[in-house]
């Protein structure tokens, strides 16, 4: 199927559905769709609104709770229907790929390895912290934290169960500040974590990891093979614990 023809002049896409993650592995669709409309607004959260903006600037995005103007109403959208148009198969979403782009670094050089292993979801079945203890012991090179709520995800124990430092992430508010979290992301060389949001915002930056799941189903991962083309453009490879 080819590109959709121009036929409207203004596109609105509304908001996701579901989680964070689903908007963080589709919002690059967005680049390919400006080109076929006039005009492209994406509704989205306003927390979101500073790292889609830099990253795609030929689209209008806007937070949900502000108002439309009434003539850009011509046309809505969803981004399940962009992937249709955009993202079927696995070579159309690698060589459509478009990054986010971070705020610039000011931090040293990227070096470090970035940790992500605790989630609050109660679904999720989560390795022990002695398991991702022995995982860091044998990994090289500096160790940043990009885990929330550090405290409850218990970071003092997992750095004196692995024997090393872990630098920690409370400068940033992961719920809050998704702009300097991105930064932060983009700030490490590779990623290790578990399905969540580290995931995906590490995916959509490009930055290459290996993330971790259980043995239950997660439509995110499907269980043929060794990756996903959402999130393994560059060298994303999830593997499966206990």
């Amino acid at each position: 199927m080819e590109r959709p023809a121009r036929s409207r002049q203004h596109l609105v896409l509304e908001g996701r559905k579901r989680d964070l993650g689903d908007e963080l592995r589709l919002v690059h669709l967005v680049a390919q769709a400006a080109k076929d409309v006039d005009r492209l607004i994406v509704l989205t959260e306003a927390r979101l609104v500073p790292l889609f903006q830099r990253s795609y600037p030929e689209v209008q995005f806007i937070g949900r709770t502000e108002d439309l103007p009434p003539e850009d109403e011509s046309a809505w959208t969803t981004y399940e229907q962009l992937a249709f148009f955009y993202a079927r198969h696995e070579e159309m979403i690698s060589s459509g790929f478009l990054p986010l782009k971070a705020p610039p670094h000011t931090e040293k050089p990227r070096g470090r390895l970035g940790i992500s292993w605790y989630s609050k979801a109660m679904y999720k079945c989560l390795p022990s912290l002695e398991d991702s203890a022995a995982l860091l012991r044998d990994v090289p090179g500096r160790v940043q934290s990009l885990q929330y709520q550090e405290g409850r995800a218990g970071l003092a124990e997992l750095v004196k169960t692995s024997g090393r430092p872990v630098k920690a992430a409370r400068r940033v508010d992961q719920f809050k500040d998704l702009d300097g979290y991105a930064g932060q992301v983009s700030g490490v060389r590779r990623v290790l974590t578990i399905s969540n949001t580290t995931a995906h915002m590490a995916g959509a930056l490009g930055v290459p990891g290996v993330v971790i799941l259980d043995n239950g189903a997660i439509t995110n991962w499907p269980d043929d093979g060794e990756s996903r083309p959402f999130l393994s453009i560059n060298a994303t490879d999830p593997s499966r614990h206990g």
